[in-house]
């Protein structure tokens, strides 16, 4: 059974010295954040408030731009919303459009700063 609850996607916490900003716009808000961590399959951001309007299943499209990357776009669904981190929620956020050329950008970021999450 702990084989099923492995993830799909290696899912690392990017260092502090190559951060990925992310830029989420949902319904009624415009926030520029950096990544808690990242996978192929999706993104952790820690907000420092709620999103107004923003709660789970909620679409959001993201600016996401990796070091010494152009930012490119996705969008995604909010899947969970924990927060035991207070004041920072932590926004869990899966793709559901993003490029494969970008999926690409990830898995090269991801590989070159491996130290898993």
């Amino acid at each position: 059974m702990l084989s099923l609850l492995k993830r799909r996607n290696k899912r690392i916490k990017p260092p502090s010295s190559f951060p990925i900003e992310v830029q989420i716009m949902g319904a009624d808000s415009l926030d520029v954040l950096k990544a808690s961590d990242i996978s192929p399959s999706g993104i952790g951001v820690r907000v420092p408030h709620r999103f107004e309007g923003c709660n789970l299943n909620s679409e959001v499209e993201l600016v996401i731009t990796l070091p010494n990357c152009r930012p490119f776009l996705a969008r995604g669904i909010i899947r969970h919303i924990t927060s035991i981190y207070r004041p920072n929620d932590l926004f869990g956020i899966e793709f559901t459009h993003i490029k494969d050329a970008n999926i690409n950008h990830l898995r090269a970021y991801i590989d070159e700063h491996n130290e898993p999450h």
